[in-house]
């Protein structure tokens, strides 16, 4: 399925800052909590993020396609 526009925002932003949290993701796209947990959601379920080392010191991984594991 094709991303939605703030889907697309979030892997930009993403690539640029792996180690963004959620609360930079709202203020950077001016969007609620619900919409970031739920765009995130979408792109981790399709393989397209991923995030390691936990989340107070870790960082996002960004994949180009869904892996295939």
């Amino acid at each position: 399925r094709p991303l939605s526009r703030i889907e697309e925002k979030i892997i930009q932003i993403l690539k640029a800052k792996p180690e963004a949290n959620y609360a930079f993701l709202m203020l950077s796209l001016g969007v609620g909590e619900t919409t970031v947990y739920k765009a995130i959601k979408k792109l981790k379920d399709s393989g397209l993020l991923e995030r390691e080392k936990g989340r107070k010191y870790g960082r996002w991984l960004v994949r180009e396609k869904k892996s295939e594991e």
